[in-house]
C-alpha cells in the first residue's frame, strides 16, 4: 500500500506539469490594471500577444496576470511584479515576462517572473 502511495506521489511530481507550457517574452507595457477579484486582481497589457513567446504558451491576447489575489504567489510578490510593470509602462523600457499557461485567472495567463529590461535606443 505504501509503495502505491509513493509511486502515485512520484508520478504526480514527475508528470503533473507535463502539459503546462512556459515561455518568455520581451515586450513593452502599454497598460496596467488593478481589478476587484477578477483576473487575479492586477495585470498588465503588453504590446505584443503572449502566444508569440518562446515555447508558444497557450495564452490568449496581450494581458498577463500577476495574481494579486495571492493564488499563485504571495500578494507582496504580485504587487512587486505590478510595480515593475508600472515602472516599465511609464519609462517605456522593456520587461521580460515568463508565463505559465497552466496557471490562469479567468483565461489570462499568470506571469511567474517579471524582469525589468533597459531599452537600447
Amino acid at each position: 500500500m505504501i509503495s502505491k502511495i509513493i509511486f502515485t506521489a512520484a508520478l504526480i511530481v514527475c508528470c503533473g506539469q507535463s502539459f503546462a507550457q512556459t515561455g518568455s517574452l520581451i515586450a513593452k507595457v502599454v497598460s496596467t490594471a488593478v481589478l476587484d477579484n477578477t483576473h487575479g486582481s492586477c495585470m498588465a497589457k503588453l504590446d505584443k500577444p503572449i502566444n508569440t513567446a518562446r515555447n508558444s504558451p497557450n495564452c490568449p491576447g496581450n494581458w498577463v496576470t500577476f495574481s494579486c489575489t495571492g493564488t499563485y504567489n504571495s500578494k507582496d510578490i504580485a504587487y512587486h511584479k505590478l510595480d515593475i510593470a508600472q515602472k516599465s509602462e511609464v519609462t517605456q523600457d522593456n520587461i521580460q515576462v515568463y508565463v505559465n499557461d497552466a496557471k490562469k485567472h479567468n483565461g489570462i495567463c499568470y506571469a511567474t517572473r517579471v524582469d525589468s529590461k533597459k531599452s537600447t535606443k
